[in-house]
């Protein structure tokens, strides 16, 4: 059963921030895929020295197919699930920036806990140069006997347009590359890698900023034979919010 749609979300590190920016921060999202929408909500408490960030998330399921019926079956036990994360940012005064965390994942009402790593780094706009690029990577490990890893990369860039005062919009484009690490059958059809490309656009206003993307996603799935299958889905979408104090 495919996990990497909603992984990708979980696999995503808070909004970066200027130099000499506060890194305190709160921020919803949603992610929709098929039949499912997956939501998060996090908050990163800036301690100077580090921070921490706590985020909590749900997958809603609305089946009208068999395909649909056997997601939510399938993900049953990984409904909501809660992370606690302690990391170390720190940003340049030309605006390069890097990420460092480690977290501890629980799913709920029953799925297997997992580790996520993550690293990301990036370039912040400037009024010289109007471009920002995001780069993040995460691995999701269970250290489990008989349970999956995932390794995600995720990936932005946007043009960053001045409207007035405060207010900024962005346009650009995002990637995901998500793998399946380490399968629990290979006996049977599985999900092995995610590819989703798509447009973005981001509105950032005195109070915060609101980005609305559409994932076009290809899945490449192993067979029993070894083979590889591809895969496209339906355009999904993309929304969230995030404000930094």
């Amino acid at each position: 059963m495919r996990r990497i749609w909603f992984q990708e979300q979980i696999a995503q590190t808070p909004e970066p921030s200027d130099f000499a920016q506060g890194r305190t921060q709160l921020g919803v999202s949603a992610l929709t895929y098929s039949e499912a929408m997956s939501t998060k909500a996090w908050a990163v408490l800036d301690l100077k020295l580090v921070e921490i960030s706590v985020a909590g998330g749900t997958r809603v399921f609305y089946p009208v197919s068999s395909e649909g019926q056997g997601l939510a079956t399938a993900l049953g036990a990984e409904a909501k699930h809660a992370m606690v994360e302690i990391a170390r940012y720190r940003v340049s005064p030309n605006g390069v920036y890097g990420r460092l965390g480690a977290s501890y994942l629980s799913f709920l009402p029953g799925g297997a806990p997992l580790w996520r790593f993550s690293l990301s780094t990036g370039v912040r706009p400037s009024p010289e140069i109007p471009y920002e690029l995001r780069l993040s990577a995460a691995a999701l490990l269970s250290f489990s006997q008989g349970k999956q890893d995932y390794f995600v990369f995720t990936g932005e860039a946007s043009r960053v347009f001045q409207l007035g005062g405060k207010w900024l919009l962005q346009l650009g484009g995002l990637f995901t590359w998500g793998h399946l690490l380490r399968a629990v059958n290979d006996s049977v059809e599985r999900e092995f890698i995610l590819f989703s490309l798509g447009p973005q656009a981001g509105l950032k206003t005195p109070i915060g900023k609101l980005a609305f993307g559409v994932p076009m996603r290809v899945w490449i799935d192993k067979t029993v034979s070894g083979g590889y299958l591809s895969q496209f889905s339906t355009p999904s979408f993309s929304l969230s919010w995030q404000t930094l104090f």
